[in-house]
């Protein structure tokens, strides 16, 4: 039995105290697999590890993605052969004798805190959780990359860069200043990261369309997609060809609908954000494949059915390697499937949702494509501005401030949204500005580049100072670190004035929350 009875947590949001999560996560995670994810997050900077490999460690200690104690203990195990670090070896070698409290005394996010403060310890902590973010999403680039059998130099520097940083924040001197740039260098590399993850996508799936997805079932055997990995759903799609099962997309999968590649080949969506999947994956009649966070604590109504994919492990589910579906598409097979329309529409009636979701694959080359348009309505006063009202979703409930940014949001501006905090807005019809949808979708939570580029072009078209001289709002809600690296790229490229909610980020101390504020903007929000 480990030497180990509490942990020191505050990594996402959904904290159980404003503190943190002190005896066990919200999110189901126990004080082991807390203190083996901080021995992999300090030792991967001294790792000689190959850079993908150091990714793909650093991805399973994102939220809501690995569970799995063995599997922790498999990539520490991996890693210290890479590691001379001495400390590091003492440390891992008592954890092999179930010895953790040196982790918990060390490593943990609070020991940190004691040995900086609040301010530089705390900074420090949230460039570890951008660290964590662009790790998640090079490792997304990466799986691409190799399905298109690309070695992409820039990609990999990128994600070099991103390692000598979160060495900066783990092992090295620095100061408030230091940390800041060195926080706002992490959003810089992001932000290469996700053009290059932009790039893969399209060069494997074509340019997303403006499109809409049937958010409606039909009698069949089936297979439900959660997560981000588009190329887990491609290989599945086609392995699944000629078999007689429906893939349905779910959370932040619904954007693979815009794509080309996937026309017609989708069945539908199935269900709404991660975070009701405990309830929707319940209703759900045949197996359940999760690509990438979030997975939550699986429910006994469904366990047996869940398998995951890449990063994601939980104890009691099946893990299978990337295109390798045979036994997946077989479980579907044993399974009824869904048997009748009825049941069809009783699952349907259980969601907060409307039959089709419209609005997807507002991708900045599908903003190239309706720019004219767009442009005319701005000059005519038809479109008087913008409000984005996204990001990364939860159950708190002043994340409902998020809900009333897309409802309130005047009739005369565009709902842009994206990432799963999309579910908060489009549960309800929008209409259009003479033929211009008033919601569009820019994709994933990675597509904020995609975003990002749509606002630049606007602002030159517009003759347009800055991004920050749009007639632009920004909600963002935020959960777990791909929510964090994204706000530090939006900083890096000077926008101001972000709405963050629905709570500060732990991380962030009352001071450093207010050089946020004064130097960019940024407030934050709740109901």
């Amino acid at each position: 039995m480990a030497d180990l009875e509490d942990m020191s947590c505050f990594q996402c949001e959904q904290t159980v105290k404003p503190s943190g999560c002190h005896t066990m996560g919200v999110c189901s995670k126990n004080p082991r697999i807390a203190a083996l994810q901080d021995l992999i997050i300090y030792g991967a900077p001294l790792s000689d590890a190959p850079i993908a490999k150091i990714a793909f460690w650093m991805f399973t200690t994102l939220t809501n993605v690995n569970f799995d104690e063995q599997k922790h203990l498999n990539m520490l195990t991996e890693m210290a052969l890479s590691i001379t670090d001495t400390d590091f070896q003492r440390i891992f070698a008592g954890v092999q004798n179930d010895q953790y409290a040196a982790i918990r005394a060390r490593y943990s996010p609070d020991a940190c805190l004691k040995r900086y403060g609040a301010d530089i310890g705390g900074l420090r902590q949230f460039g570890i959780q951008g660290a964590k973010g662009a790790f998640a999403y090079g490792d997304h680039a990466l799986r691409l990359a190799g399905v298109l059998q690309i070695e992409d130099s820039p990609l990999l520097d990128a994600l070099e860069a991103v390692k000598r940083i979160l060495n900066c924040f783990c092992h090295e001197t620095a100061t408030i200043q230091q940390l800041l740039e060195q926080n706002l260098a992490l959003g810089a590399q992001n932000l290469i990261i996700t053009q290059k993850l932009d790039d893969f996508s399209r060069k494997m799936l074509g340019n997303p369309k403006l499109s809409s997805a049937k958010n409606t079932y039909r009698p069949g055997k089936c297979i439900l997609v959660s997560g981000h990995d588009l190329a887990d759903l491609k290989s599945l799609i086609e392995q699944c060809e000629g078999k007689g099962i429906d893939v349905y997309t779910h959370g932040e999968m619904l954007p693979a609908h815009a794509y080309p590649a996937f026309s017609g080949r989708l069945a539908g969506n199935f269900g709404t954000a991660w975070y009701r999947q405990q309830t929707e994956f319940a209703l759900f009649p045949g197996p359940i494949l999760l690509t990438s966070n979030c997975i939550m604590e699986p429910r006994r109504a469904y366990i047996e059915r869940i398998y995951g994919s890449g990063p994601v492990a939980y104890e009691g589910i099946r893990t299978l390697e990337n295109d390798k579906w045979d036994d997946l598409i077989a479980h579907a097979l044993k399974c009824e499937g869904f048997v009748s329309q009825e049941q069809c529409d009783a699952a349907f009636a259980q969601m907060n949702t409307l039959p089709e979701l419209t609005g997807l694959g507002f991708n900045h080359t599908q903003f190239e494509e309706l720019k004219p348009a767009i442009l005319e309505k701005i000059k005519s006063g038809a479109i008087k501005g913008f409000r984005f009202v996204g990001g990364c979703d939860g159950a708190d409930r002043g994340r409902s401030v998020f809900t009333r940014a897309g409802m309130e949001c005047p009739d005369d501006k565009i709902i842009l949204t994206g990432g799963c905090g999309r579910f908060r807005v489009n549960n309800t019809e929008h209409g259009t500005i003479e033929g211009v949808p008033r919601l569009l979708d820019v994709g994933q939570c990675s597509d904020v580049y995609s975003a990002i580029l749509i606002l630049v072009s606007l602002a030159k078209a517009l003759d347009a100072a800055s991004v920050n001289a749009l007639p632009i709002e920004f909600f963002v809600s935020w959960y777990e670190q791909k929510a964090n690296i994204q706000l530090l790229t939006l900083l890096s490229l000077g926008v101001q004035n972000i709405k963050l909610g629905p709570t500060a980020p732990v991380a962030l101390s009352q001071n450093v929350a207010g050089i946020f504020a004064e130097r960019y903007g940024v407030s934050f929000v709740r109901d």
